[in-house]
């Protein structure tokens, strides 16, 4: 009976054994297909400017930030309470670098963590805006901003 009993316990071993070895492969094997998966995509619940770039890779999500980007409008409201709508693009010349930017979020994912890339919602915000300042002036200057018609200062 002794000996009945000792086999019993080996192969439940070896049953259990073969579930950790099974489970380990599972593990690998998935951890390597999302590891392809997001190689040069975004992971999901990725944010810049407020705009998802979950699944896309840095071209497409320039191209896409752009596009968004481009089509901003500013409002600007004037002491009498008149409204003014303008295009960042064509109206201030708004640019910025996304190329070199996106390259920095990716590297900074592809170093977050399995549950972080996974879980996490991750914002970023652009860092470097330009714009024309001698066209904002010139709108500025162009509508009732100006306290007293002075052209040397404007009110807030």
């Amino acid at each position: 009976m002794g000996l009945v009993n000792k086999m019993k316990k080996n192969h439940l071993r070896t049953k259990l054994l073969i579930a950790m070895v099974v489970t380990f492969v599972i593990f690998v094997c998935l951890f390597v297909c999302f590891n392809m998966k997001y190689e040069n995509l975004f992971f999901d619940n990725t944010y810049v400017n407020g705009i998802e770039i979950s699944d896309m890779t840095q071209s497409e999500a320039n191209e896409y930030i752009s596009e968004i980007l481009d089509k901003q409008n500013v409002e600007i409201i004037d002491k009498q309470g008149k409204s003014y709508q303008y295009s960042l693009k064509n109206d201030f010349n708004v640019t910025y670098e996304l190329t070199s930017f996106l390259k920095e979020v990716k590297e900074e994912e592809d170093n977050l963590n399995i549950f972080s890339k996974l879980f996490s919602e991750k914002r970023y915000s652009l860092k470097e805006l330009t714009f024309d300042e001698d066209k904002f002036n010139s709108v500025i200057k162009e509508s009732q901003f100006y306290k007293d018609g002075n052209d040397d200062k404007t009110t807030n």
